[in-house]
């Protein structure tokens, strides 16, 4: 490989810079729906602000790959984009919408090596959820934790993704960050329907310095603990079944039998099935207090109903784990916190329960993934996918009414989905987690019936628009029907041609088949209306989260002396916590005794 110095710098393109120069208008307005049989308007969460983006026409650009040159252009789009029938295509390269470096060509365009292939949409984003804070006047709708010279912590509302992602661009924590501080970095990631604590540095060797702590890429001298609320069903832990129980003096670490440094994991990693199957550990343990944090399994007598009855208050965990992992703070010469959290002193012992169980993205495309012993897995899938997971999990209470755990957990190792999976391995998945176990609208008949009267709006509009094309999905909506032919037709083919003083963003909008369905059912004579409006019930019908929050991140750097320069080492730390969310703090303690 080229040293970095002389390796081909990545070329800007003439439509990046096009998008960089959108002028995007933003609606906050509060969640709400209407009611069909009065008109009254229901509002459904008081703190949570509905942030939509008006249409707006955007260019996706790029180069030519090595497999498309020579062939056409309307070859190229109809077989790699599939997002369009051929009609559609056909009819946007001929009126300007698709070009080839800048360029308009017909159909038969041969690409050439270098050629930079455009297509200008009308990108409609899907509405997000934000905090109703006082930050929204300075437009930043999120909580800030903190906001220092190196970074920005925030506390991240569901349905937010952390980054532009699928049909997100603007409706994004970090473009609606930049909007404020300029560039930022990201330095962890939350899936899009969790909620809590997302760290963003102010530059790269901040991003570099405290992301690799958060990776554990050092463990020796770094350490990086997280904790997480969860919500879950039926009394935790009493559903675990299947999962086996691991006894004696064993050492677990980062789920691996035996010590995880960073260098013993990748030699696991190396190494052949047999070794790696007989390394990645799969069972449960329970221990006492921080007893077994690292992984040092101490044999108790306490069974899954102990765990379920020695239910601790939130404070009563985050103080044994404050003490637990800062006994010697005096030696710390850089500290950094922001903690809401109050603590109060027990007496009495809290279990954890632990549980390794190896995880794997079975689909990357579709991010499914999985967890459990793998026993069936071919040995070659089983190295080249299969990685070591462990998770201990603390009970808080439980609500008898909802039949529901609120459980504290505390990953040891960072894997895709790994809460997720491992609760729902354990019987108990998060209640309204739909993609592992869980129910929608789980407990929440007030939601339940907002989502059923948005997704009966939704297919009126489509009755409206004479689409009979219907989607099966149970929460289907407008822009999850593909454009039929008959529309590309009307809306399209058909439309007049662009006019010299019409703008092409204007025109792509006078084209837009989605536009065209919501204003042909919509009594607003304002687009932005009928975007919000739309936009508004398709987050009704969808999730609006899941019962997993950040609450607190912990983390710590020891730099070591050099060569007498320093008689001790010093320690640089980080911890910040976020108020638990509402759903944490709902119901009470019954039904154990």
């Amino acid at each position: 490989m080229k040293p970095r110095s002389k390796r081909n710098r990545k070329r800007a393109r003439k439509n990046d810079d096009d998008n960089n120069s959108i002028k995007y208008t933003f609606m906050l307005q509060p969640l709400k729906i209407k009611n069909e049989d009065d008109d009254s308007i229901t509002t459904l969460d008081d703190d949570a602000i509905v942030r939509t983006v008006e249409p707006y026409a955007y260019s996706f650009s790029t180069y030519a790959k090595a497999r498309w040159i020579g062939r056409t252009i309307f070859d190229v789009y109809c077989t790699e984009f599939g997002a369009y029938p051929p009609s559609y295509y056909e009819a946007a390269i001929s009126q300007g919408k698709i070009t080839v470096s800048s360029q308009m060509v017909d159909m038969n365009y041969r690409i050439k090596n270098h050629d930079v292939l455009s297509h200008t949409v009308h990108r409609h984003e899907p509405a997000v959820l934000v905090r109703n804070t006082n930050n929204i006047n300075n437009n930043i709708p999120v909580t800030i934790v903190a906001d220092t010279p190196d970074l920005v912590v925030v506390d991240k509302t569901c349905t937010l993704p952390v980054h532009p992602c699928g049909a997100y661009q603007q409706n994004s924590l970090s473009s609606v960050l930049e909007q404020h501080y300029g560039k930022v970095y990201i330095m962890q990631r939350l899936d899009r329907l969790t909620s809590g604590l997302v760290l963003f540095a102010k530059s790269s060797q901040i991003a570099q310095k405290w992301g690799n702590v958060l990776m554990r890429k050092d463990q020796e001298h770094t350490s990086c603990q997280k904790l997480y609320l969860a919500r879950v069903k039926g009394k935790f832990p009493m559903n675990c079944s299947g999962i086996p129980r691991i006894h004696g003096d064993d050492t677990v670490q980062a789920g691996l039998i035996g010590s995880a440094t960073t260098s013993g994991e990748e030699n696991h990693r190396n190494g052949d099935a047999n070794k790696m199957r007989s390394r990645n550990a799969h069972g449960y343990w329970i221990t006492n207090g921080n007893e077994g944090n690292g992984g040092r399994i101490k044999e108790t007598k306490a069974d899954l109903t102990n765990v379920f009855k020695s239910h601790h208050s939130l404070q009563d965990w985050l103080l044994t784990h404050k003490n637990n992992k800062n006994q010697d703070d005096d030696n710390h010469t850089s500290k950094t916190r922001s903690n809401p959290c109050s603590f109060s002193p027990s007496s009495s012992p809290l279990l954890w329960l632990h549980l390794a169980s190896p995880c794997r993205i079975a689909n990357h495309k579709d991010g499914v993934c999985e967890t459990g012993d793998f026993a069936s897995l071919e040995d070659s899938l089983y190295v080249k996918s299969v990685k070591p997971a462990q998770t201990s999990f603390g009970v808080i209470k439980y609500d008898k009414a909802t039949d529901s755990t609120v459980i504290l957990c505390r990953p040891q190792t960072g894997r895709t989905h790994q809460i997720r999976l491992h609760l729902q391995a354990l019987g108990h998945p998060i209640a309204n987690d739909m993609c592992y176990g869980g129910e929608l609208w789980y407990g929440d008949e007030r939601a339940k019936k907002a989502s059923q009267q948005a997704q009966l709006r939704l297919q009126q509009q489509k009755k409206t628009n004479g689409n009979a094309q219907e989607s099966t999905a149970a929460v289907s909506t407008i822009a999850d029907t593909p454009a039929t032919q008959d529309e590309i037709t009307k809306v399209v083919k058909d439309a007049n041609p662009r006019g010299a003083e019409e703008s092409l963003a204007d025109f792509i909008r006078r084209t837009c088949v989605w536009c065209a369905r919501t204003a042909a059912s919509s009594s607003n004579d304002s687009d932005s209306n009928n975007d919000s409006e739309r936009a508004m019930l398709e987050l009704l019908v969808r999730s609006r989260g899941i019962w997993l929050h950040a609450l607190r991140y912990q983390m710590r750097i020891t730099k070591m002396p050099t060569d007498g320069i320093e008689e001790t080492s010093q320690e640089e730390e980080l911890d910040y916590c976020t108020k638990p969310p509402a759903w944490a703090l709902q119901g009470n303690v019954d039904g154990i005794k």
